[in-house]
């Protein structure tokens, strides 16, 4: 608003159940992308006099967004990847529309149910833009970056949840252009196949839009953003199976921080703005970066203990509620003056102050229980086609599409 606002949603991964140590790796990236968006715009609220450097960084965690598209592209489409290259079984397009119903619908509503009636009370509050009534159902359907009115208004962040929802319909149509192309010979070049179409069709749609004036609605569109959720399913195909070594890894994380640095100096020097190139290519190059530090964490042959901190996990467990719920508390903390106006420090420590503990609350009574309930009596999956018969190496229960589920 990932988004996720420039941010978006980080919806917790639930891994298989072989693997978990890696994705654990995955789940703190989650939980960094999610404090990092709520340090975006308590510094935009705050209106603090940094200086250049400063204001430079601050302004490129924006990144956090494509970084939970990569994510979400990488950890939903690795089920068909397992199902094609491994022989596992397909994912039940069932048991998949549940998780990702389950995953995201709870912890939305519940904000939506909370925050509504408080933000209609505080909309004399700066940046408070509450639609009118009629449009408040477009919350509920995940619809709301489908309208003008709405795309970035009530809870501005939320309107990544359509381009998520939107993403969530078109993968199982996307992944089985990969299962019919390998139904001869599987092959990782037959996974790239609906990332390459998912890209093309993303930048096709970003040149069409760089000839028209801005249009939210437009730019905000799931095509708009095709290119990270695509570098993300790349990530996924390339890097299924492999074991990476220390040098490999370093390599990779020198790369992405290369790809990210270049995203950031190119849109920061104000080369990006100054032509069309800025509005077709958007973050692509961020998302590449983005998509080989995916690879480098979920592959590496030891999982990189930096990203295994408690804390970390436990903030990428509620990293949903944080993204959810850190704007209606800006909000709530300005209209009860608590809001350490020009504080960008000082507004950060009291907003988590209120964000963390609904965050908790969300994951531990509405969040976790339901997931865990939709995991109880799944059918068991098809196997894929062109391995008839083949065993899923999994160490104990098939791989189905609930078992990686995003964010």
């Amino acid at each position: 608003m990932t988004g996720t606002s420039c941010s978006m949603s980080p919806l917790r991964a639930q891994p298989p159940a072989s693997g978990t140590r890696r994705l654990a790796g995955l789940d703190a990236l989650r939980g960094l992308a999610a404090l990092a968006i709520l340090v975006l715009h308590v510094w935009l609220y705050t209106r603090s006099d940094d200086d250049g450097s400063v204001a430079a960084v601050l302004h490129e965690l924006r990144l956090a967004l494509p970084l939970f598209f990569v994510l979400s592209g990488f950890l939903i489409y690795r089920a068909w990847v397992a199902a094609v290259l491994d022989g596992r079984p397909l994912p039940d397009l069932r048991r998949y529309v549940d998780a990702r119903v389950r995953r995201l619908v709870p912890g939305a509503w519940l904000c939506l149910v909370v925050t509504v009636p408080l933000l209609l009370a505080l909309d004399h509050v700066r940046g408070v833009g509450v639609p009118s009534a009629e449009l408040l159902p477009l919350f509920a359907v995940f619809a709301q970056a489908l309208h003008p009115e709405t795309v970035a208004e009530l809870n501005p962040p939320m309107w990544t949840l359509t381009v998520e929802a939107t993403f969530y319909l078109v993968l199982p149509v996307l992944a089985g252009l990969a299962v019919l192309a390998a139904r001869r010979r599987p092959s990782r070049a037959a996974l790239l196949l609906p990332a390459v179409l998912l890209a093309a069709g993303g930048t096709a749609w970003n040149v069409w839009l760089a000839g028209r004036p801005a249009d939210l609605v437009l730019a905000s569109a799931l095509p708009a953003l095709a290119p990270c959720f695509a570098a993300g399913m790349a990530a996924a195909a390339l890097g299924h199976g492999r074991r990476l070594g220390r040098p490999s890894v370093l390599a990779l994380l020198t790369a992405a921080a290369g790809l990210v640095a270049l995203n950031g100096w190119w849109h920061g020097s104000g080369t990006a703005g100054a032509t069309d190139a800025g509005r077709i290519w958007r973050d692509a190059i961020a998302a590449a970066g983005f998509a080989l530090l995916l690879v480098a964490v979920a592959q590496a042959a030891r999982p990189l203990r930096a990203l295994e901190a408690r804390p970390l996990a436990w903030l990428g467990e509620r990293s949903y509620g944080v993204y959810l719920w850190h704007m209606p508390a800006i909000f709530a903390l300005r209209g009860a003056g608590l809001f350490p106006e020009g504080r960008t420090t000082a507004a950060t420590l009291a907003v988590l102050a209120v964000v963390l503990p609904i965050a908790h609350l969300s994951w531990t009574r509405v969040e976790r229980p339901l997931l865990t309930a939709g995991r109880r009596g799944a059918p068991r999956p098809r196997s894929a086609p062109g391995r008839p018969g083949a065993a899923p190496r999994t160490s104990g229960r098939p791989a189905t599409a609930g078992a990686s589920v995003s964010r």
